[in-house]
C-alpha cells in the first residue's frame, strides 16, 4: 500500500490529515461529562481564568504522551546511545502568557461579533502543552528508559526570526528607521507563523471562510500585546542516554 493512502495528509481532508488526528489530541477531560459543554468556556488555551481542570487535563495529557513516546523511542535506541530533544515549554506551571490565549481572544471576538458560533468556541482547546523543565524531568525519571544527562532553557522573543531578518534587510538598504514598518510586519510575522502550524486544525472547527479575517484580528491583537509586554517564549534542550538495563 503506498504511503499516501496510509497517512492523507492534505490539508483537512481525511482520517489521518493532521487537522483530523490533532484535534483527536486535545486533552481528555476538558468537556463536561455531565452537561458536555467546554469547562473552558470561551478559551482554546490555559489562561487566568480557566479551572483547575483545564490545566490539570493539559499537564495530565502531556505526562502521558511524552511517556510514550520515550517508551517507543528506547525500543529504538541501543543501550548507552544517546539522543537530543528539543520542545517548547515554560518558566512557571499553567503560565497563562501564551500565543494561544492572544489567538483566543481574537476567536471571542468574533463570536461576540456574531461571526462565529458560541458553541465552536466553547468546545475547541488548541491540543499544545508548554511543560516547565521540572515537569519533563519527573516524566523521564518515572518512565525510566532514559537518564538525562543534562536540561537547559533558552529564552527566544517571539519575533526573533524578524528581527534578524530586518538586520539582514538593513545592512543591504542602509534602512535606520524602522518604526513605521514595525509594528504591523512583527505581529504579522508571528500571526503568519502560528497561522502555517494550526490553520488546519482551525479551518476544520471554525470554517475556512473566516480565517483571513481571524488571522488579521491576531495579528492586531499581537502588536497591541507586544506593545505592552516584552514577550518571549522558552526553548527546552535535553541530552538523554538510554539505560544499559531498559529493554
Amino acid at each position: 500500500m503506498k504511503d499516501e493512502q496510509v497517512l492523507p495528509m492534505k490539508g483537512g481532508v481525511g482520517n489521518g490529515s493532521y487537522a483530523e488526528n490533532s484535534s483527536m489530541e486535545v486533552p481528555r477531560g476538558l468537556i463536561s461529562l455531565e452537561t458536555g459543554e467546554g469547562h473552558n468556556k470561551r478559551n482554546i488555551y490555559i489562561t487566568k481564568t480557566s479551572p483547575d481542570v483545564v490545566a490539570k487535563a493539559y499537564l495530565t495529557q502531556f505526562q502521558q504522551d511524552f511517556t510514550t513516546f520515550l517508551r517507543f523511542r528506547s525500543q529504538e535506541i541501543v543501550s548507552g546511545g544517546c539522543m537530543v530533544l528539543t520542545m517548547m515549554g515554560s518558566i512557571i506551571s499553567n503560565d497563562p502568557k501564551h500565543k494561544m490565549e492572544i489567538l483566543g481572544r481574537a476567536l471571542d471576538d468574533m463570536v461576540s461579533q456574531g461571526i462565529i458560533e458560541a458553541k465552536c468556541l466553547a468546545n475547541f482547546n488548541i491540543p499544545v502543552y508548554c511543560p516547565t523543565a521540572k515537569e519533563v524531568r519527573e516524566v523521564i525519571e518515572e518512565e525510566g528508559s532514559f537518564e538525562l544527562r543534562k536540561l537547559e532553557a533558552f529564552q527566544v522573543d517571539w519575533d526573533a526570526g524578524f528581527i534578524e531578518e530586518k538586520e539582514k534587510i538593513n545592512n543591504n538598504n542602509n534602512i535606520n528607521d524602522w518604526d513605521d514598518i514595525d509594528k504591523y510586519n512583527r505581529g504579522k510575522y508571528i500571526s503568519d507563523y502560528i497561522r502555517a502550524i494550526f490553520e488546519p486544525m482551525l479551518e476544520k472547527q471554525f470554517g475556512k471562510t473566516v480565517m483571513d479575517d481571524l488571522f488579521e484580528r491576531f495579528t492586531h491583537r499581537i502588536i497591541e500585546s507586544m506593545a505592552n509586554e516584552n514577550w518571549h517564549y522558552i526553548n527546552l534542550v535535553m541530552s538523554l542516554t538510554k539505560n544499559q538495563l531498559s529493554a
